[in-house]
């Protein structure tokens, strides 16, 4: 029995050491198609400032509140409490961080303009407005990012760490399909 468990761990340690290569390769192909596709044009420059808006603003104000403080408070109860009461505190805690990302992500959409300006001064009017508009579309994924934050800490509590493992997998596969197939209809949209 002992041994089964250590020959399962061990193939959960290489698969998830292959998905996290996979996830950097299939990262620097998303690059690559990303330079490839839109060099330095007006939509390169509006796609990197609209996708960096966001995330700089969650992990500025959200991202480490999640690693420093749910994470450990969660773990303590686990231990201390049960998994009844650290599961009444996770549901706490991701409604409040659900307020938090939905507040920013609508403060993001209604102030994408000057955030835009704040970030990129120096751009042209043309890729300003593009810009603004993407940033638009872009802000609601941090409620979507708080909220994976939140479940890979849980699931991780709990010591599963597959579905976290192949998260980055996933996400940066479907910007490389996407950049593969649909790129050529939609653009930078």
């Amino acid at each position: 029995m002992k041994e089964n468990k250590s020959g399962r761990i061990a193939w959960t340690a290489i698969f998830m050491v292959v998905a996290t290569v996979c996830a950097k390769l299939l990262g620097m192909l998303r690059d690559v198609l990303l330079a490839n596709g839109y060099g330095t044009t007006m939509s390169a420059v509006a796609f990197d400032t609209a996708s960096r808006l966001p995330i700089l603003i969650f992990d500025f104000v959200i991202g480490g509140v999640i690693t420093a403080s749910f994470i450990p408070v969660f773990n303590e109860l686990l231990v201390k409490k049960g998994k009844d009461d650290a599961l009444k505190f996770a549901n706490l805690y991701v409604n409040v961080i659900l307020v938090i990302t939905l507040a920013i992500s609508a403060l993001g959409v209604l102030l994408a303009s000057p955030l835009v300006t704040f970030l990129a001064p120096d751009i042209s009017v043309e890729t300003h407005a593009l810009a603004v508009t993407l940033t638009r579309l872009m802000f609601p994924m941090i409620i979507f990012t708080g909220l994976a934050f939140s479940f890979v800490g849980i699931l991780q509590s709990f010591g599963k760490f597959l579905l976290p493992a192949v998260i980055s997998l996933v996400s940066n596969l479907i910007m490389v399909l996407y950049f593969l197939t649909l790129d050529s209809r939609f653009g930078i949209w």
